[in-house]
């Protein structure tokens, strides 16, 4: 079990996942460097290892009892609040849409959508937009005048 964290070399992935979770200080460290590594290497990238990272520190914090003695008290359920909209930071930085992953259309461009259209053994889309504008095909009828 250890801990290791220099502020003045952030060139590891272990440093950097410490930096984004601001496990910094050595003296109540949240997780031990065997920890952090695990996240890191079921990820994709350090940012997604540190959230993953956030996510068990939220459930640490998510265990333990809020706490009040007179003025004191202890905010567990803040902490673990924290450490989640912390994960959830940490995976858009990591190319995640958040929590709610699902199909994305970026990258597709008009030409090469107009490309796929001018394919002529491509079956035809059942729907088209402005197919149902009135009058029909009216660009190809340069006679008429449409009002």
């Amino acid at each position: 079990m250890t801990f290791t964290y220099d502020s003045t070399d952030i060139s590891t992935d272990l440093a950097k996942a410490r930096l984004a979770l601001g496990d910094t200080d050595s003296a109540s460290p949240l997780l031990t460097d065997e920890e952090i590594n695990h996240y890191l290497s079921l990820a994709t990238n350090v940012y997604m290892g540190a959230a993953l990272a956030a996510r068990a520190i939220a459930g640490k914090f998510a265990r333990m009892a809020d706490t009040q003695i007179e003025t004191v008290s202890v905010r567990n359920s803040q902490k673990s609040m924290q450490y989640n909209a912390l994960a959830e930071q940490l995976e858009k930085m990591a190319g995640v849409n958040g929590a709610n992953i699902g199909p994305s259309a970026t990258g597709i461009s008009i030409d090469a959508m107009d490309a796929a259209d001018d394919l002529t053994d491509r079956p035809q889309p059942a729907f088209k937009q402005g197919q149902f504008n009135d009058p029909p095909n009216r660009d190809d009828r340069d006679d008429v005048k449409w009002r």
